[in-house]
């Protein structure tokens, strides 16, 4: 659980990779710097956003019972924790991207590789004579 505006200044990508690599499997706060969100998308980190009320409230149980299991449901925009239901929020295009794996680009464009070489095929520069050029 985070407050706001958490990642502001993180603009490369090793911040939200060095959470992931924690061990963390999604952040909760009440916003998130825009790069840092587009860089934990990029990763399959989600990043969903509550209420400062909730944030608070999420935190206090955080501390009481370090223990205590949090479970995320994208879909259903709910976070839950014991007999805790808070509700969250993402961008409905990350929200799409998170629960279908289209964060994925790299696995999009290698399950999709006959579809890359047809179009590179079709790239005027792409066979050009590179020794003509100066």
């Amino acid at each position: 659980m985070v407050n706001a505006n958490f990642g502001c200044g993180s603009s490369r990508e090793h911040a939200p990779q060095a959470l992931r690599r924690r061990g963390f499997g999604a952040l909760v706060g009440e916003s998130f710097g825009e790069i840092f969100l587009g860089n934990s998308t990029a990763i399959g980190l989600p990043c969903v956003t509550a209420s400062r009320e909730d944030i608070a409230e999420i935190m206090a149980r955080a501390t009481d019972a370090p223990a205590l299991a949090f479970t995320l449901d994208i879909e259903r925009q709910q976070l839950s924790a014991g007999d805790g239901n808070y509700a969250v929020s993402l961008p409905a295009t990350i929200r799409h991207a998170l629960i279908t794996g289209e964060w994925d680009a790299t696995g999009l464009l290698l399950d999709n590789y006959g579809e890359v070489e047809r179009v590179e095929a079709k790239l005027p520069y792409r066979f050009a004579d590179k020794t003509s050029a100066t």
